[in-house]
């Protein structure tokens, strides 16, 4: 496994650093993700609830006429009943609200279906009774004015869904713009946290290894009087000490040496001394006694 650099563990601490920095974005992107798809829900209510007035207005009434002047039998009613459809498409709209207000209208309007089915029921019992075509058209009347209330029901709650979604958007938007400005800070904070690391890098580890090596570069080619100033950092700080110290040692063992080499050329030259005096006394009388025998 190849052994990292302390630069390149700071550089991978700073990738770590950023990456953090996009963990909340991602998790408030998660977040308003959820809430786009509350606010989506809410225009979807909007659209149902609408499609849903349009239905009562225009079909329920139409309906019931045509049972009350048997243009649809009870039993094609019964088959087909469109009460049953609006309290379907009202469950369907429960299902994707949450707040009180939204689900007490809805309570309403399910309670005014049920005034309006009890009315339908009304019909058909006349109907199957033979009673007269008068007696249903004063249900009739009752009908109509269920069906108004129910019509009214459903754009009261149009309303409030389009003040609900009125209120999620601004709140997104708020929100977007809150973490924007958040995102822009932490990143500011990141940033200026790497700058800082950066220059401790330099400052306590690039410089101080850069003046180790040239020690070590120096006495490589043997200016042993090179000295290397000592960091601040400690394990730096060690090591450098040590390199000098070395280096005091080797400059002091060849200093050591030299004048052990220095003395032992003296002790040397000394003993030659003392092999040449003799010889040189002797020499130098045998040439008197040499003269004078030649006198």
């Amino acid at each position: 496994m190849k052994t990292k650099s302390i630069k390149g563990i700071f550089q991978q601490t700073n990738k770590l650093m950023i990456l953090v920095a996009f963990i909340p974005l991602v998790v408030s992107s998660v977040f308003y993700s959820r809430q786009i798809f509350i606010y989506q829900n809410t225009i979807n209510n909007i659209e149902e609830a609408n499609q849903l007035s349009e239905k009562v207005d225009a079909i329920v009434l139409e309906e019931m006429w045509d049972l009350v002047f048997g243009q649809k039998t009870v039993a094609q009613v019964q088959e087909t009943n469109v009460i049953d459809e609006l309290r379907s498409d009202l469950q369907h709209i429960q299902e994707n609200t949450s707040t009180a207000k939204e689900l007490n209208i809805l309570a309403v309007a399910f309670r005014t279906l049920d005034s309006l089915e009890t009315y339908q029921q009304q019909l058909i019992d006349n109907i199957l009774k033979d009673e007269p075509v008068e007696k249903n058209q004063y249900v009739m009347i009752q009908v109509d004015s269920v069906i108004d209330l129910l019509s009214d029901i459903l754009q009261q709650f149009v309303g409030v869904e389009i003040s609900l979604a009125s209120q999620t958007n601004h709140e997104l938007v708020q929100s977007v713009l809150l973490l924007i400005l958040f995102q822009v800070v932490l990143l500011l904070i990141i940033f200026a946290i790497i700058n800082k690391n950066r220059r401790f890098v330099r400052d306590n580890l690039q410089y101080p290894l850069d003046r180790l090596l040239d020690l070590s570069n120096e006495l490589s080619q043997g200016h042993l009087s090179y000295r290397a100033e000592l960091p601040e950092t400690p394990e730096l700080r060690t090591l450098t000490s040590s390199l000098n110290r070395m280096a005091d040692d080797l400059t002091r063992l060849l200093e050591e040496n030299a004048l052990k080499q220095y003395h032992l050329a003296q002790s040397e030259v000394r003993v030659l001394q003392a092999q040449i005096t003799p010889h040189f006394i002797y020499n130098s009388l045998d040439a008197i006694v040499s003269l004078i025998e030649a006198a």
